[in-house]
């Protein structure tokens, strides 16, 4: 798949872009509070038939199993969620861990929180996105990545406006991944937080990019990839390119510290501890 198949792939319309696009923007809207409403009766009747209270947007499960729940770093705290769907992970194979998807176009997402950490990269075009009260414009080449249990809705998109999720799923997307950043790193220490922490408070990293070539190839790369997985070794080589993504960025930090906002700054002597218990004692009984 060559960059331009990609772009190409990504304009498509959905049905359920094509129903929104064409509205008037009044009726856009009141169109879209009368479907949020209606999927929202619909998952949080379902979501009240489990066995857990939190009512996390997005809960993650296997697919073909009724067995789904919050992340690790939400458990023992209730969340309340505005609208809530599956997001499924495969048994085997990338699936497992990581899952992408294109955000709709031409709806607003009310404020919801989702059970696993999200990567949202601005393929092209712009964004606004509204994270713990917080408005962040994002343009092309911009990342946001958000904490499992982070509040934040997202403004309609305009047909050029392509947004990545990049979603991780708990428990096997930390042992895929491990430790690839630099120890005593904040982003190290914020994604350790996100995907293993059990006392985790909702946060978020805002990366504005400007464009930098590097992270828009290797993402370009990343999502060719995934979305042609039939060649030989593409799962390995989607994990390798998910570990070139996270240490540009990490590098992008260290040489842009001003331009990367936190909500709030790891605790990382707690990380440090964490870490070494997780990578010394797993069997200790």
């Amino acid at each position: 798949m060559t960059r331009e198949e990609l772009y190409k792939m990504l304009l498509e319309y959905t049905p359920i872009e094509n129903h929104f696009r064409f509205m008037p923007k009044e009726q856009q809207q009141r169109e879209n509070l009368r479907f949020l409403e209606t999927f929202q009766d619909a998952a949080c009747q379902e979501i009240s038939k489990r066995p857990h209270k939190e009512q996390i947007m997005l809960l993650y499960g296997l697919r073909d199993s009724r067995q789904s729940g919050p992340s690790p770093a939400l458990k023992g705290r209730t969340t309340s969620a505005t609208v809530a769907e599956n997001v499924y992970a495969e048994d085997q194979g990338v699936g497992k861990w990581l899952v992408i998807q294109r955000h709709p176009r031409f709806q607003h997402f009310l404020e919801h929180s989702h059970s696993f950490l999200e990567i949202n990269y601005l393929y092209s075009g712009c964004c606004e996105n509204t994270v713990n009260g917080n408005t962040l414009f994002m343009k092309q080449g911009d990342f946001l990545i958000m904490a499992p249990g982070c509040p934040h809705q997202v403004r309609p998109l305009g047909e050029r406006d392509l947004m990545i999720n990049l979603i991780l799923l708990p428990v096997y997307a930390e042992g895929v991944l491990g430790r690839i950043l630099p120890a005593n790193s904040i982003l190290s220490d914020f994604l350790f937080f996100s995907l293993c922490s059990t006392d985790s408070e909702p946060n978020y990293a805002f990366f504005e990019m400007q464009g930098w070539a590097e992270t828009e190839e290797a993402t370009a790369d990343l999502l060719r990839e995934y979305y042609d997985q039939q060649q030989a070794g593409s799962e390995e080589l989607i994990q390798c390119r998910m570990y070139q993504l996270l240490l540009l960025l990490w590098r992008y930090q260290q040489q842009h510290l001003e331009k990367v906002r936190y909500a709030f700054y790891p605790d990382s002597t707690v990380a440090s501890i964490l870490h070494y218990i997780q990578e010394n004692c797993t069997h200790c009984t």
